[in-house]
């Protein structure tokens, strides 16, 4: 979304909750980055509108411009380092009400390697007390997460887990296929589910 988006996709939503209010609960959040250049910015930006919560998806390294697509296959040690330490600097903001699809990153080096990082980013996680999110759209489209390893990991550290649908489309907010595979895989790794987020104390 552009940031002249913005005031069209905050007043249909406060539309649709005014009309639906007797029906669902709606709340107002956003999905970003953490670019450290530009972080500051977004909050002023934000400070404007009704924005309750934002959720961290990490998409790109650094600041976008001219660096790596974290989802691009790459066998780097440094750009995983990279990965984790600017999404444990994004959870340490308080800013973040979860993590979204914090298996993105697509690593094809050593499994060991990975182990090592990303245990490293579930225990941040942990500690900040950020859950991570399994995401549906991976699962139904067949990306390259969610990613077994990753989720093995998170249920050794113990990491709060929701479950989101990230429907790109209206047909997938409800998909009971990917619901199945992401329960199967919480029972599998023995992931800690939680029901509901605290949005008050993040925007």
């Amino acid at each position: 979304m552009h940031t002249d988006q913005l005031d069209d996709y905050v007043m249909t939503l406060e539309m649709l909750r005014d009309e639906y209010r007797d029906d669902i609960e709606i709340h107002i959040g956003l999905e970003a980055e953490y670019y450290p250049a530009y972080f500051s910015d977004l909050l002023r930006l934000l400070d404007d509108y009704p924005i309750e919560y934002l959720l961290l998806g990490q998409h790109f390294l650094g600041n976008e411009r001219g660096d790596s697509y974290s989802g691009m296959p790459t066998a780097s040690e440094k750009k995983l380092a990279r990965y984790v330490d600017q999404t444990k600097e994004a959870m340490a903001t308080g800013r973040f009400a979860y993590f979204a699809h914090p298996d993105l990153f697509n690593f094809i080096g050593s499994a060991e390697v990975y182990d090592r990082y990303m245990r490293e980013l579930c225990e941040s996680a942990k500690a900040l007390n950020i859950p991570l999110e399994l995401n549906f759209l991976g699962l139904y489209d067949g990306r390259n997460y969610p990613n077994p390893q990753f989720w093995e990991i998170a249920g050794e550290v113990g990491c709060d887990v929701i479950f989101g649908a990230d429907a790109h489309s209206p047909d997938m907010v409800w998909n009971p296929w990917s619901l199945g595979e992401a329960q199967a895989m919480a029972e599998k790794y023995r992931l800690h589910l939680i029901r509901t987020l605290e949005l008050n104390d993040h925007i």
